[in-house]
C-alpha cells in the first residue's frame, strides 16, 4: 500500500484549489497505483492492495483496466473509503 491516509485523501479532496479538477486528482491516484503495481509485478509479488475515495471507485476502475487484466475485490470500509484489491496470478 501507498503511504496515504483516509484523512489526507478526504482532505486533499476537501481542500483543493477549484482549477484542480477532479480528474486530475484521479489521476494523480491513479498514477501512483499504477507505478505500485509495476514495481510489485518486477518484484515478483502478484497482488496489490490500497484504500481510495468510495465515489472514486468506479472511475478509478475503469482507468486500471485499460491498463491491466486483472482480478479486482472491492471492500467498503468506514469514513467514505473503499479498499480496492487487484490480483494478476
Amino acid at each position: 500500500m501507498f503511504p496515504v491516509t483516509a484523512k489526507q485523501l478526504q482532505s486533499l479532496s476537501s481542500a483543493e484549489p477549484t482549477y484542480i479538477s477532479d480528474d486530475f486528482r484521479l489521476c494523480i491516484i491513479y498514477n501512483r497505483i499504477r507505478n505500485e503495481v509495476f514495481k510489485n509485478a518486477s518484484d515478483g509479488r502478484k497482488f496489490y492492495t490500497c484504500d481510495i475515495m468510495k465515489d472514486d471507485v468506479s472511475k478509478m476502475l475503469k482507468l486500471l483496466f485499460q491498463d491491466f487484466h486483472c482480478s479486482t475485490t472491492v471492500t467498503p470500509l468506514e469514513d467514505g473509503m473503499t479498499n480496492v484489491s487487484l490480483d494478476w496470478s
